[in-house]
């Protein structure tokens, strides 16, 4: 069976509740969940999903540092290999600093991002300072409740920022000037960049769910990913290696019917299937096949539940498998069309293979 990708378009619900409110301790993270953030597209839809986790708690002299998982092998091929330093290698939380606990995250550089989690309206504070002395001011300007993830609402402030020169000259148009973003009470930070390479960096992640597979919390689970429509056009890219040769398949599925099917609870689709298959040895192309057919697929949700197990280590499935996955962006190979990663095609004995 292949397993097939789809983006997921999330809508974020805006309440019109505001709040007043004293200065309150939001924590940025929880280091007994794993986060999940996304990426956005020009269309305001889900294009990347990234995953992260905190490894290791320390009592270092500074403060306590949070470590993060940075690279995970997802399989013993190195097709299958992701880096996850979005937020840079680790987080120090400097206590007893007149503002509260100060969350300190690092970029490739060593240069602090600094981000307090007692806030109040108006607070300020200095968010990130450049080599030449001009600096990013952090202001909370809004505590508000708001839909965050579908279905779930919190309540959480919005920080803005703002460039300034040395002088405090006010430096408009320069990035982040004018950007925010928001901490939330019962999810820590809703939106981020990556700071690891900040400033450089303009892009910018939202929340997307957290998990905690001791108490079985999942807020991105296989339904939302494969519940198609009728007309959707779903794009995966299959690949599989052995030795020093390479199979990589190339496939478009045209969704063209969807019916409910009982328990357990999945959809059985009619799918139009069109891709290329290409052979390459030692990194070069030694064949290539293209394919047309039509075929039913029968999709049951809880044959893929831990597919979205956000922990990125190989768990088993109920059919023997293994695996997890990601969402993944290409604009050149597939012209922009969004599609999720599944790194789960292979059994015990099978070798290493990489479906997406």
């Amino acid at each position: 069976m292949v397993y097939k990708p789809l983006s997921v378009i999330v809508l974020v619900i805006l309440s019109c509740l505001q709040y007043n409110a004293s200065a309150q301790d939001y924590a940025l993270l929880y280091p007994e969940r794993t986060m999940t953030f996304a990426t956005r597209d020009v269309l305001g839809e889900d294009s990347l999903y990234f995953f992260t986790r905190v490894t290791q708690t320390v009592a270092e002299p500074d403060g306590m540092a949070y470590y993060f998982q940075v690279a995970v092998d997802t399989a013993t091929a190195d097709l299958c290999t992701t880096d996850t330093a979005l937020l840079g290698r680790k987080m120090l939380v400097l206590s007893g600093t007149p503002e509260g606990d100060m969350h300190v995250f690092f970029n490739s550089a060593g240069d602090s991002i600094f981000i307090r989690n007692n806030l109040a309206i108006n607070d300020i504070w200095v968010f990130y300072t450049f080599e030449d002395g001009s600096y990013i001011r952090a202001r909370v300007v809004t505590y508000n409740q708001f839909g965050i993830l579908p279905g779930i609402e919190d309540s959480l402030y919005r920080v803005r920022l703002n460039v300034f020169a040395e002088d405090g000259t006010p430096l408009p148009g320069v990035f982040p000037d004018e950007f925010k973003f928001d901490i939330s009470k019962h999810y820590g930070m809703t939106e981020v960049w990556d700071f690891y390479n900040f400033p450089e960096s303009e892009q910018q992640y939202v929340l997307r769910g957290l998990d905690n597979p001791k108490e079985a919390i999942t807020d991105v689970d296989a339904a939302a990913a494969f519940t198609w429509e009728t007309g959707y056009e779903v794009h995966y890219i299959q690949q599989s290696a052995n030795e020093d040769s390479v199979w990589t398949t190339l496939g478009g599925n045209f969704i063209l019917d969807s019916t409910p099917v009982g328990l357990p609870v999945g959809y059985n689709y009619s799918v139009k299937k069109v891709g290329v298959t290409t052979l390459t040895v030692g990194g070069t192309t030694v064949s290539i096949d293209t394919f047309y057919t039509t075929e039913d697929v029968t999709i049951a949700f809880d044959t893929y539940y831990y597919l979205d197990s956000l922990e990125l280590i190989p768990v088993v499935l109920p059919d023997g498998r293994v695996g997890f996955s990601e969402h993944t962006y290409d604009p050149e190979q597939y012209n922009g069309v969004r599609f999720k990663t599944f790194h789960s095609a292979y059994l015990p004995g099978e070798g290493s293979v990489c479906l997406e």
